[in-house]
């Protein structure tokens, strides 16, 4: 996850926040990773973690990458009890 937002901001940084989430039933650590990229078109954000897609909708892979990495990400982090989401502002990155 770090390495996709790093590969999409060009200018700016990347920040990574690590923090415990604790309620009565649950104790989770909740990373949140967040650009200063291009962001993502609304319709873009939930295709992004289907297998071989990316953001920009080519076959070029301009940013190079088969599409694999944020499917399998959410995947992984579902089979454990975990969720992978991403909430954007456009032309001012994501998270």
């Amino acid at each position: 996850l770090i390495g996709n937002a790093v590969k999409f901001t060009d200018t700016g940084g990347v920040l990574l926040t690590v923090a415990r989430a604790r309620t009565e039933d649950t104790d989770r650590i909740r990373f949140s990773i967040a650009d200063t990229g291009p962001g993502l078109r609304e319709e873009d954000m939930e295709r992004i973690f289907e297998e071989f897609e990316q953001s920009d909708g080519t076959s070029t892979r301009v940013h190079g990458g088969a599409g694999l990495g944020l499917a399998i990400s959410r995947r992984l982090v579902t089979a454990i009890g975990g969720s992978l989401s991403v909430s954007n502002r456009r032309a001012h990155g994501t998270q």
